[in-house]
């Protein structure tokens, strides 16, 4: 609990048995977690099993393939006040949950940038090509839908408050990599307020679903780009 208000953490979670167990502890030693919500996505190793057997931990199953689809369950099934989004690939230090939970009074939606430099870790995939291409479509995004600082759009980790979630749940149509942008441009089409924090980045545990490689970087950015003119032009 944070000031009062119950914090649910939601872990989409797809082939991450490596990482899991350390995810959840990480998160329960910050002590403000109330609820710990982990959506299995068909994983094909011992995710779900792991998850199943950790103490406090709500294990979702959800059947439809893809990030957002999973991201979106998780959101459905958790009950808290604050609704906090993180990947459980070890690439986030759980302690930063603090930075976000820090603005959740005054802000309807906290998102996590992983582009400061002085914060990325050595082994991290976000140097170089990377790092300067999600900015570029965090620009894009916040110079189109006129928003505030807006520097990473493929963030995971993200706080959406209770009140935004009931009015934005009905409107997500996204199930894949690019739902965390078309959850940014739905938050400034309604007018909620954004507050953008560095948080630290570093190497994940196992590879990556979803940009592990050169050319699955480029297929997420198109992606990624699609949807941001999809609302644009409609």
């Amino acid at each position: 609990m944070y000031r009062g208000k119950l914090v649910s953490l939601i872990l989409p979670a797809y082939n991450e048995s490596e990482s899991i167990k350390g995810v959840v502890n990480g998160f329960k030693k910050t002590g403000v977690v109330d609820e710990i919500v982990v959506v299995d996505n068909n994983s094909k190793d011992e995710t779900a099993q792991i998850a199943k057997s950790l103490k406090g931990v709500t294990l979702i199953n959800e059947k439809k393939q893809g990030y957002g689809f999973a991201i979106r369950r998780g959101l459905k099934e958790a009950k808290g006040d604050y609704l906090v989004l993180c990947d459980c690939d070890n690439t986030y230090k759980a302690e930063d949950i603090g930075k976000l939970l820090r603005y959740a009074n005054k802000y309807d939606l906290v998102f996590s940038t992983r582009t400061n430099k002085k914060f990325i870790l050595k082994g991290s995939n976000m140097y170089g090509l990377r790092r300067i291409a999600n900015i570029f479509v965090g620009r894009l995004i916040q110079f189109l839908f006129h928003g505030s600082t807006h520097t990473d759009p493929g963030a995971t980790f993200r706080l959406v408050n209770r009140k935004a979630y009931e009015v934005l749940k009905n409107k997500f149509t996204v199930g894949g990599v690019n739902f965390q942008p078309e959850l940014t441009i739905l938050a400034l089409n309604y007018d909620f307020k954004i507050k953008e924090v560095p948080v630290y980045y570093g190497a994940r545990t196992g590879l990556s679903k979803i940009s592990g490689s050169f050319w699955g970087g480029i297929k997420t950015a198109v992606k990624m780009l699609k949807v941001i003119f999809e609302y644009k032009l409609n």
